[in-house]
C-alpha cells in the first residue's frame, strides 16, 4: 500500500531526448506509474524496477523488497507469534489475490479462501482480545467498537442473546466461547466454526452461574456485567498463550483421534457416525453430541474421546451417562434430526473397551490413544488420548494415518505442496480441511486428505499455492 518515487538520471547532461519509461517486471508484486517511477507496494515479495530510456534503449533496474505489515487497529497487536501468523495469513490471502488474477482459480474458489483467511484472523484476534489484560486494551476497544468510558466499560459494542431465527454471528460471540472454552464451561463442536451465538453457546453461558444478566423482558443476555465476570482478574491464570495452544493443539489431536477410531470400527464392519445429536444430552437437557456411536445388537453403542487428563475424563463420563439416561425417556427421536432409523436404535449403551492402545506420528512425537479400563461402564466408553515422546509397551505403532473415505471438501480449492512437501506430489492435490494457527510459534497447521488419507503439516513459512 505505500509508494516510494524512483529516479533515474541521464547521461550525457547533454542529451537532447532524455523521457524516461518504467515498468515492473511483476505488478501484482509492485506496480510503477509509466511515466513518474512511482511506485506502489501491492503484496509482499521482490520485484524488478526497471527504467529505459525511449531514445537509445538503454535500461538501468532498482530491485523494490515489498514487506507485509498489519494495517491499524492490527498494529497494536503486540504480541510476536500473533503478529507473524496474521502475516502470514495476509501473505496467504495475497497468494490468493494473484491465484485469480492468473486465471489459475475462479472466483468462487477465490471467495471460499477469504472466506476461511479472513475467519483464522479473526480467531487470532479472539485469541489475543482473550488473555490477560487484553480484553480491556486500547485494541479491544478499537476491533469491537465498545464504549471505555461507560459506567460500566466494555469493549462489546452490543448484548448477545440466543435467537433462533437469526442467531448472532461476529468476533465479539468467537470471544465469548474462546474464553468460555478455556475455562471448560463449554465444549465446541469440531465440524463447526466459532463466532455463532448457537444452542450449545447459550446453554453454557446460563449453566455458568450468574453469567448471563436478565432484561425488563425477562431475557438472558451477555451485557457489560457479563463482560467483566468473563473477564475477572480473578480468572487470569486461566487465559494464558499457553492455554490458547493447548486448547488448539487437543481440538486437533481430538479430531485425528476421533478419525481413526471411526476408521477402525469402519474396517471391522461396523456401522458408524460421529458427532451423533443426541436430544436431552446436554447439562440443561437439550441437545448433546456422542462423540462416536455404532450400531450394534439390540441398541448403539456410544464412545466420547477426551484427552488423557482426570478433569476430562470426569467430563467424558458424565456426558455418557447423561446421554444414556435421556435416551431412555425417548423414543427413536432421541437421534436429532431423526436418520438413518435402520441403522441406529434405542437403548444408547456404554461402548466396550475394544480400541488397541495405537500411536501414531505426531510431528517429532507420538500421539497415543486407547480405551479407558475401568471398573465404571461408563468409563469404559471413554477413548482417551494424550502426547508422547515414545510408544510405550503394548501399544501398536502406525507409522502413517490409516486410510479413510475422504469427505466431501468443505471448500472448493486445495493446496498444491511445493518445496519441502514434494514428497506428497505423487498423490496429486490434497483437500484442505481446515487450518489452525499455533499462537505459541506463529506456524500453521495445515490438515489435509491426500490420496484419501489424513495428514496434519505443518508450514513453518508459507509453501503452498491455493489452486483450482
Amino acid at each position: 500500500g505505500d509508494s516510494i518515487h524512483l529516479c533515474a538520471t541521464v547521461y550525457p547532461v547533454s542529451a537532447t531526448n532524455k523521457s524516461i519509461r518504467w515498468s515492473s517486471c511483476n505488478p501484482n508484486i509492485a506496480r510503477v506509474d509509466a511515466y513518474t517511477g512511482c511506485v506502489k507496494g501491492v503484496m509482499a515479495g521482490m520485484v524488478t524496477i526497471q527504467a529505459r530510456s525511449v531514445d537509445g534503449n538503454i535500461v538501468a533496474c532498482c530491485s523494490v523488497s515489498v514487506s507485509q505489515v498489519l494495517n491499524y487497529p492490527d498494529n497494536l497487536i503486540d504480541h510476536e507469534a500473533t503478529v507473524k501468523s496474521m502475516i502470514q495469513l495476509k501473505n496467504m490471502r495475497d497468494e490468493v489475490t494473484v491465484a485469480f488474477m492468473d486465471g489459475r482459480i475462479n472466483s468462487d474458489a477465490k471467495e471460499k479462501a477469504y472466506k476461511e483467511i479472513d475467519y483464522e484472523m479473526d480467531l487470532l484476534r479472539a485469541d489475543y482480545i482473550a488473555v490477560g489484560e487484553n480484553p480491556f486494551s486500547d485494541y479491544a476497544y478499537a476491533v469491537l467498537g465498545g464504549d471505555k468510558n461507560a459506567v460500566i466499560p466494555c469493549a462489546f459494542k452490543r448484548n448477545l442473546y440466543y435467537c433462533e431465527d437469526s442467531p448472532f454471528e461476529g468476533l465479539d460471540v468467537m470471544i465469548v466461547q474462546r474464553v468460555m472454552e478455556l475455562y471448560k464451561v463449554y465444549e465446541h463442536d469440531s465440524d463447526k466454526k466459532y463466532g455463532t451465538w448457537d444452542i450449545e453457546t447459550h446453554e453454557a453461558a446460563l449453566n455458568w452461574g450468574f453469567f448471563l444478566s436478565v432484561t425488563d423482558e425477562k431475557k438472558r443476555v451477555f451485557d457489560a456485567v457479563s463482560y467483566n465476570v468473563l473477564f475477572d482478574s480473578l480468572n487470569i491464570s486461566e487465559r494464558t498463550y499457553d492455554a490458547l495452544f493447548f486448547l488448539r493443539k487437543f481440538s486437533l489431536q481430538h479430531a485425528i483421534v476421533q478419525k481413526m477410531c471411526e476408521s477402525s470400527l469402519l474396517l471391522s464392519g461396523n456401522t458408524v457416525r460421529m458427532e451423533m445429536p443426541i436430544d436431552g444430552g446436554s447439562r440443561l437437557g437439550n441437545r448433546g453430541r456422542a462423540d462416536l456411536v455404532s450400531a450394534t445388537t439390540g441398541g448403539t453403542y456410544i464412545w466420547e474421546v477426551k484427552h488423557n487428563s482426570n478433569n476430562a475424563i470426569s467430563v467424558g463420563d458424565n456426558q455418557i451417562q447423561r446421554y444414556i439416561n435421556a435416551a431412555k425417556t425417548k423414543s427413536q427421536s432421541a437421534f436429532q434430526p431423526v436418520s438413518n432409523d435402520s441403522k441406529y436404535s434405542l437403548p444408547l449403551i456404554p461402548g466396550p473397551a475394544i480400541f488397541t492402545p495405537t500411536a501414531v506420528p505426531w510431528f517429532n512425537k507420538f500421539l497415543l490413544y486407547k480405551s479407558y479400563s475401568s471398573l465404571n461402564p461408563y468409563k469404559n466408553a471413554l477413548i482417551v488420548y494424550e502426547e508422547s515422546d515414545s510408544i510405550p509397551n503394548g501399544y501398536v505403532f502406525l507409522p502413517s494415518p490409516v486410510a479413510v473415505e475422504v469427505p466431501e471438501p468443505k471448500s472448493n480449492y486445495s493446496f498444491s505442496l511445493t518445496g519441502a512437501y514434494d514428497l506428497l506430489t505423487n498423490f496429486g492435490n490434497s483437500v484442505v480441511q481446515s487450518l489452525e494457527i499455533d499462537p505459541e510459534t506463529g506456524e500453521i497447521i495445515v490438515c489435509v486428505f491426500v490420496a484419501g488419507v489424513m495428514m496434519a503439516i505443518v508450514l513453518s513459512q508459507f509453501v503452498g499455492l491455493l489452486v483450482a
